[in-house]
């Protein structure tokens, strides 16, 4: 449901988006943005939370006295203790970085081959695939082995963004991210339900911070090293009479726009080979038998 929540905003913001563009231009654009910013954090404010004690006065008491680098240290030891939660944090880790990239050179790949409305509409669609599938594991529940789901369309994530870099025709481009989108919700559902199911409820808190930590400085790092590398590295192999620009050059073309798509292609490459490497470390591929389900005890 929280995949679902997210998903739907990409139905009509991003049509939306471009017809905005034309008319309140980007000056408008970033306004109204804040200004939306602006009413989550009144609502914020706003919001009364119930006051739940879950845990002993001793237990609090002793919390209360633990530094923030010993809440880390614990999070930290209790996923460095078990092999296939480890296993699993590398390889979403992984995962969002090939991830983030593709996402950050989405938006100029696009619109180097078409327009800003076209760009909108196939984000759009990707919305769609995005609520369908939420829709989907909502009613569903997923497989008994989320693992292989997980793996699954990872595989196929890797392969749409495979596509993408060797084909820019516009409706394979767009059935490529729909595709995308509908694996997205599953994949990061199962991830969240494998660690709900695996850390005991007095330890998410930190075991899940620790997660988001590293999750979100490897985001950072794809952020940074994705103009560079295109700019600096994949353009001009593209640009060049290298090798790699006249033999790959024949399917995707040269110029600024095939750099992107051999970046594509290469994070696709990575992905799947990701993938294929995670499922034989047993740890892992076996994390939801091996690891037992925690109770919580009431």
């Amino acid at each position: 449901m929280m995949q679902l929540a997210g998903s739907t905003t990409q139905l009509i913001s991003p049509v939306l988006g471009g017809v905005l563009l034309g008319t309140i231009h980007i000056e408008g654009i970033i306004l109204l943005d804040f200004a939306t910013f602006f009413v989550s954090l009144i609502t914020l404010f706003l919001v009364r939370f119930p006051e739940i004690n879950t845990v002993k006065t001793s237990d609090t008491k002793q919390v209360g006295r633990s530094s923030l680098l010993q809440e880390i240290t614990s999070g930290w030891a209790y996923i460095t203790a078990r092999e296939g939660l480890l296993g699993l944090l590398i390889f979403m880790v992984a995962h969002n970085f090939f991830f983030n990239i593709f996402n950050v050179l989405f938006t100029p790949f696009v619109l180097s081959i078409t327009s800003t409305n076209v760009l909108g509409i196939i984000v759009s669609i990707g919305g769609i695939g995005s609520v369908a599938s939420s829709l989907l594991i909502s009613t569903w529940g997923g497989s008994q082995q989320l693992i292989y789901s997980l793996f699954g369309f990872q595989l196929l994530g890797g392969l749409c963004i495979l596509f993408m870099g060797l084909y820019t025709s516009i409706p394979l481009l767009t059935l490529s991210i729909f595709l995308f989108s509908f694996g997205l919700p599953i994949i990061y559902g199962c991830n969240q339900v494998i660690w709900q199911r695996k850390v005991p409820p007095d330890l998410q808190g930190r075991a899940f911070a620790v997660r988001s930590m590293i999750g979100s400085l490897f985001r950072l790092l794809a952020y940074l090293v994705s103009g560079p590398l295109v700019e600096k590295i994949f353009q001009p192999l593209m640009i060049s009479n290298s090798p790699i620009a006249v033999s790959i050059g024949k399917i995707i073309g040269t110029g600024t726009q095939a750099g992107m798509s051999l970046i594509f292609i290469v994070v696709g490459c990575c992905t799947m080979l990701t993938t294929i490497a995670a499922y034989q470390y047993p740890p892992l591929r076996l994390v939801e038998d091996e690891l037992p389900d925690v109770i919580p005890t009431t």
